[in-house]
C-alpha cells in the first residue's frame, strides 16, 4: 500500500483510507512512499515564488523527488483554505488526492472549476476517488 509519511495529523483526515483508495485506483502507486506536508501561507508563497514564478499562496504544491522508491512530496497550505473558505475535510483529502495524481503523471490545462469535473482527467478521477474515500470515512 501507498506509504504516506505526515508532518501533522488533521482531525477527521484518515490517511489509511486515502492511501488505500489510490492504491485501488492507481496500482503503480502501492509500492511508494508519500510524503505529506502541511506548510503556512508564507512557506507556500516562497515555495510557489520560486518553483512556479507566482508570488501567491495555493493550495497545494507536489514536487518529485525522482527516487525511486518515494513517489514525491505534496505540500497543503491549510490556512490557504482557510482563507478561501475551502477548509474542510474533504477539501483536504481533495487537495491530498489532487497531489498525488499530478506525481503519477496527471495534469490540468487550466485552474480547476466546476465545468472541469466532468472535462479534465486529472478532476473526473480526482473526484471518483475523493467520492470514494470519503464514503469511507
Amino acid at each position: 500500500m501507498l506509504k504516506i509519511n505526515a508532518n501533522k495529523k488533521v482531525e477527521g483526515v484518515d490517511i489509511n483510507a486515502i492511501a488505500k483508495q489510490i492504491c485501488l485506483e492507481q496500482e503503480q502507486l502501492c509500492d511508494k512512499e508519500l510524503n505529506l506536508v502541511f506548510i503556512s501561507q508564507k512557506r507556500m508563497r516562497e515555495l510557489n515564488l520560486q518553483f512556479r514564478g507566482k508570488n501567491e499562496p495555493t493550495d497545494v504544491l507536489s514536487f518529485n523527488l525522482n527516487e525511486p522508491e518515494i513517489l514525491g512530496e505534496v505540500y497543503i497550505c491549510p490556512a490557504y483554505l482557510r482563507a478561501e473558505g475551502r477548509h474542510t475535510v474533504e477539501e483536504i483529502v481533495r487537495m491530498i488526492v489532487h497531489g498525488v495524481l499530478h506525481l503519477a503523471g496527471f495534469d490540468h490545462k487550466k485552474k480547476f472549476n466546476e465545468n472541469d469535473i466532468i472535462e479534465e482527467e486529472i478532476f473526473v478521477l480526482q473526484e471518483k476517488i475523493l467520492d470514494k474515500i470519503m464514503a469511507s470515512l
